[in-house]
């Protein structure tokens, strides 16, 4: 999964979105939008701080930060070495030089977005592609240090 928008980093701000094909609805029930967050708890909060999210009619956001490598590791370390994926168990034996960080953290998006797609398809007998493409982000906020906005 190539994303041609901003490259993930290490403690950096993005904004991340997607939509599906041809307006079909991405969430039909509650139950759609548990799952879906059941997913990005499972595959993205180990490697990704979540601020904020948006579960809409065709589409989402999420204002999320990339952890740092030392969190990361700790995080994979906590998974049961038989649940470890390939990326996963690669990350463990990398150093922190070598690591795509990018790379990493796409894949686990992959992973949420594939397993959501299967699980709808299956769910409301659809085939075909569910996302219009791969996730995008936005990077507009490149900073050190946690911005809040309270409403």
């Amino acid at each position: 999964m190539v994303n041609k928008y901003a490259e993930f980093e290490y403690e950096h701000f993005y904004h991340v979105f997607n939509r599906t094909n041809n307006k079909v609805i991405l969430f039909r029930c509650n139950e759609n939008k548990r799952y879906f967050l059941e997913l990005i708890q499972k595959r993205l909060c180990g490697y990704l701080k979540i601020y904020a999210y948006a579960l809409l009619g065709n589409h989402f956001h999420l204002a999320v930060s990339v952890r740092d490598l030392t969190e990361i590791k700790n995080h994979i370390l906590t998974i049961p070495k038989e649940e470890q994926t390939k990326t996963e168990t690669e990350c463990l034996e990398s150093e922190i030089d070598e690591m795509n960080i990018h790379d990493f953290i796409s894949t686990q998006f992959a992973r949420v977005f594939n397993s959501y797609a299967q699980a709808i398809n299956k769910r409301y007998k659809r085939k075909g592609h569910l996302f219009h493409s791969p996730f995008n982000t936005n990077c507009s906020l490149k900073l050190k240090r946690k911005v809040i906005f309270r409403t």
